[in-house]
């Protein structure tokens, strides 16, 4: 079966871009690469393929807020995992089992 494992996921760029330079200046983007359109099209094409999002809660370059947002709005197949006390970087490290886990189940 196949799975799906993500690390510190963004709900969209522009909503990314939001709370780094502020809504204005975000709809300059070009691109705004959106997970939810992402998931959905997972959803669609393979039905039944299980998501794994893994975050660290102290993640100050995107807020563990997105990722969780992602998991609450596609609950039949997204699992969020917090890694309590992980930023951007050490939640590869803090989580290393658990993300392998999620891999291999």
């Amino acid at each position: 079966m196949q799975r799906v494992v993500v690390i510190a996921a963004f709900t969209t760029l522009r909503e990314e871009a939001a709370t780094v330079v502020g809504g204005r200046l975000s709809h300059l983007l070009i691109e705004n690469y959106d997970n939810r359109e992402n998931l959905a099209e997972i959803a669609k094409r393979n039905p039944g393929t299980p998501v794994a999002i893994f975050h660290g809660t102290n993640d100050e370059v995107i807020p563990v807020r997105m990722s969780r947002e992602l998991s609450d709005e596609f609950p039949a197949f997204v699992k969020f995992h917090p890694v309590a006390g992980a930023d951007h970087v050490s939640v590869l490290n803090s989580a290393a089992n658990e993300i392998l886990g999620a891999m291999n189940e």
